[in-house]
């Protein structure tokens, strides 16, 4: 993902904006614990604030294989994709 903005998804390649990436980026960073909507906001530059719909209206698909959520605007990676040994 990092060097490409890819994400390969059951087996096929998905191309990454830059934005999507940055997102994924910040969740990786958590490693797995939950990050509110507006830090992300913060960390991506977004004024206006953190929209899911925003970042993920061509991505769906990347979402629902990387990202869970909960209805207080916190995000966080799903557990399959921590990478354990940064805990």
């Amino acid at each position: 993902m990092h060097t490409t903005r890819v994400a390969l998804i059951g087996g096929q390649d998905h191309k990454l904006s830059p934005q999507v990436c940055a997102f994924l980026s910040i969740l990786e960073d958590a490693d797995g614990d939950e990050v509110h909507k507006h830090y992300i906001a913060e960390r991506m530059g977004l004024e206006g604030g953190f929209r899911k719909a925003d970042v993920f209206k061509r991505h769906k698909h990347v979402f629902d294989a990387f990202v869970q959520y909960d209805i207080k605007g916190n995000y966080w990676l799903r557990p399959e994709f921590v990478i354990l040994e940064r805990r």
